[in-house]
């Protein structure tokens, strides 16, 4: 059976998961050394991680993910208990990371009523992406993949190319 995700493809989800536009203003007033310690998070964190799952899902490549892994290696309680605690964790985070985006989105664009924007907009946004993982992890795949792209790559690149015009032109780096 050929695995459906491959190292890429976890790496990125992990990326997605952690890294993003929103952590910017919290990591700015540490300056370059932010950029050596996220560095640091990748090669200690991410693709340790990345490579472990890959081990894991070739291993034990019946459905099940997570679960199945720590089955195997704890027993049905304990993996019982840490998808809950997972699944309980990411009930928090996703609708936060919308509330978040749609939080920016209405004031970036003076919206009269936020809240309602908001909710709708989180809601909405929830739900397509629940439908979509339901789906299967194909879909998973590619929504992972295009989030990496237009929500981490893109914006990134905006901000690193927009940070040497403004050095260039003298905004910094004063002689």
């Amino acid at each position: 059976m050929k695995a459906l995700l491959n190292t890429k493809d976890i790496i990125y989800m992990n990326i997605i998961g952690i890294v993003s536009l929103r952590q910017i203003p919290n990591v700015a007033p540490y300056g370059a050394s932010s950029i050596f310690l996220w560095i640091i998070s990748a090669l200690c964190f991410f693709i340790p991680l990345a490579l472990v799952c890959g081990e894991l899902s070739t291993k034990y490549p019946q459905d099940g993910g997570m679960f199945i892994w720590i089955k195997e290696a704890f027993g049905v309680k304990i993996a019982w208990i840490s998808t809950v605690f997972y699944l309980a964790s990411c009930v928090v985070f996703f609708p936060m990371l919308l509330f978040f985006g749609f939080s920016a989105l209405a004031h970036t664009f003076s919206v009269i009523n936020k809240s309602l924007f908001i909710g709708l907009g989180s809601m909405l946004i929830f739900m397509i992406l629940t439908f979509l993982n339901i789906l299967g992890i194909k879909w998973t795949k590619r929504i992972n993949s295009l989030l990496m792209y237009c929500g981490i790559f893109i914006p990134f690149s905006i901000l690193i190319v927009s940070a040497f015009i403004w050095c260039y032109w003298g905004g910094g780096f004063s002689d």
